[in-house]
């Protein structure tokens, strides 16, 4: 049996990026020449909901072009990520995977998904950007052989390889459609 705090962790990573319609990919979007470095992207960050309730995250460099960001859970173990700052057609996108220690038995029962998302910096804001799915069913739908996908349950998941997407992304990055926007204002001043 799984454990109720990691249980707990994975229902809030899979709704949030399921309320937050990160496209979710089997394959990397990143490669090394499409990934870049930006300063502004460290440090902590806090998205307030309508209610008022907080949600932070930090943002640390690791090895390379990586980053971990961290979502703290209070009194449940923090969800962890490995995330990369990709750049295709002059846009920025931020790919993310959910992490689990070498010891957790969930890991064998989660796909380990690519969740991307659009983002960009408003002076001392970070603005997330989730693609309109409808938008893009629909747009697959006609252009089936386009980009490859699977429709699971009402939901999307890419397929494609990584090639494929980023020639997807690149000749799309203009068609990108907001399905949500997310303003996350920085909690340092100094990452």
């Amino acid at each position: 049996m799984i454990p109720a705090r990691i249980r707990v962790s994975i229902v809030v990573s899979l709704c949030a990026c399921l309320m937050a319609g990160c496209l979710p990919s089997l394959h990397p979007l990143y490669t090394e020449d499409v990934g870049v470095f930006r300063e502004e992207l460290l440090g902590r960050w806090r998205w307030l909901f309508a209610d008022h309730q907080g949600m932070d995250m930090n943002i640390e460099s690791i090895e390379g072009k990586a980053h971990r960001i961290t979502v703290p859970q209070g009194d449940e173990e923090d969800l962890v990520y490995v995330a990369h700052l990709i750049e295709l057609g002059g846009q920025l996108y931020l790919e993310c995977q959910l992490q689990f220690d070498e010891d957790d038995l969930v890991q064998f029962n989660v796909l380990p998904l690519h969740q991307i998302m659009r983002i960009r910096f408003d002076n001392d804001r970070l603005i997330t950007e989730t693609h309109n799915e409808p938008w893009l069913e629909d747009y697959l739908s006609q252009h089936p052989d386009e980009l490859d996908h699977l429709q699971i349950n009402d939901r999307l998941l890419i397929t494609a390889h990584t090639e494929q997407l980023q020639q997807f992304f690149i000749a799309h990055a203009d068609d990108w459609t907001i399905g949500s926007e997310q303003s996350w204002n920085r909690r340092d001043a100094n990452p």
